[in-house]
């Protein structure tokens, strides 16, 4: 498959919301999940990669698509001494003509 092919789209931190404080970018010793609504529609679920730039343990807890709408769920595992999530998510997927 040739990259022209794809489609991507890249979020950060600014754009999750925190599970319980609701402030963007999640508070790392308030909240347990981040959820991240991908802006573009995906006829098939998109390969999610998701780069760490903080001192905690982030993990993707779920991805799902509902009608082409991608919702991402991060886990916060430990915190050590950061107190707000520095991240990237980088989704691709093949382009729908």
């Amino acid at each position: 498959m040739a990259f022209t092919k794809l489609r991507h789209e890249i979020q950060n931190e600014y754009r999750g919301v925190g599970d319980i404080t609701q402030s963007s970018p999640a508070r790392l010793r308030d909240d347990r999940f981040i959820n991240h609504t991908l802006d573009k529609e995906y006829a098939e679920p998109p390969h999610i990669i998701l780069t760490n730039m903080c001192n905690a343990h982030l993990f993707i807890d779920n991805a799902k698509t509902d009608k082409g709408q991608v919702t991402i769920t991060i886990g916060i595992g430990a915190q050590f001494e950061g107190e707000e999530a520095k991240y990237q998510i980088l989704a691709i997927a093949k382009d729908t003509p």
